[in-house]
């Protein structure tokens, strides 16, 4: 493999903003409040980690809005700083103690070249995923790893093995399966999602006009596979469409559930056949 460029000497960084913020499930709630379930159910809460590709069409709230539509009690928070890496978000969440707010599930989002690097992955992604990971659990949560999209014309610059969407996605893929492999931490798949959408119709609008961040049928899409994975069943049937046509929508809703309920079933034969 070629030694990777240095892709920080190009960064993407347009915006340093932290962002933070909640929201629950069946409802949206003006910019920067923090509103509470009005049950007395106990609450899946779910903590997006990332940078952009998180942020873009608020993924948040496409997946608050799926659990409102399934009538899934959750709390949702986000902690966003844009163009950033994993390890940019350490100090700040420690310093304001954000991981010990009680969640249940922490999904970390790493910058897209990161993973797909051999290099870039060992150094830079995997000794703060082990380091978030163990704070994570240390307060009663569950790490999940996002499996994020390659590019939709790859990254040819940072080498051949990114030439193109479906190089750069075996990369990506690899990359994160690997570093879950080593944690022992459960992966959203959305990436593989992606790919099975691309595979179908490569001209399906998952990517916005940049080729990098997600449409807004990229970001439904994600959230469906997140619905599915955290609530353990199918998104499909859902009234929540966002922006996209019925059928569209229906179609996502599919794929996600494909995804992420076949992965899981494939995964439970094989721990049982191992255990024979």
């Amino acid at each position: 493999m070629n030694k990777p460029k240095n892709f920080l000497a190009h960064p993407v960084v347009v915006s340093f903003t932290l962002l933070i913020a909640v929201s629950v499930a069946w409802a949206y709630w003006p910019k920067g409040q923090v509103q509470r379930p009005v049950d007395n159910s106990d609450p899946v809460r779910v903590l997006f980690v990332g940078n952009s590709h998180t942020k873009y069409n608020n993924l948040r709230g496409l997946f608050a809005a799926l659990a409102k539509a399934g009538d899934k009690n959750a709390i949702v928070g986000e902690h966003i700083i844009m163009g950033s890496q994993l390890s940019q978000h350490l100090p700040k969440m420690e310093q304001k103690r954000f991981l010990e707010r009680g969640w249940d599930y922490v999904v970390l989002q790493e910058q897209s070249l990161i993973p797909a690097i051999d290099q870039l992955r060992n150094e830079k992604m995997l000794p703060v995923t082990r380091e978030l990971d163990k704070r994570i659990r240390s307060n009663g949560g569950q790490t999940v790893l996002f499996l994020t999209w390659g590019r939709r014309d790859g990254a040819a610059r940072y080498g051949e093995e990114l030439a193109d969407y479906s190089s750069m996605q075996a990369r990506i893929t690899a990359g994160i399966e690997a570093i879950g492999k080593e944690l022992d931490v459960d992966i959203a798949p959305v990436g593989k999602a992606w790919e099975q959408v691309i595979k179908s119709d490569k001209d399906f609008p998952l990517w916005d006009k940049d080729g990098s961040h997600p449409a807004p049928a990229g970001s439904y899409l994600a959230a469906c596979v997140f619905y599915a994975q955290f609530f353990d069943q199918s998104p499909e049937g859902l009234a929540f469409h966002y922006e996209l046509s019925k059928k569209d929508a229906a179609y996502l809703q599919n794929v996600a559930a494909n995804t992420v309920l076949g992965e899981n079933e494939s995964r439970l034969d094989s721990t049982q056949a191992n255990a024979k």
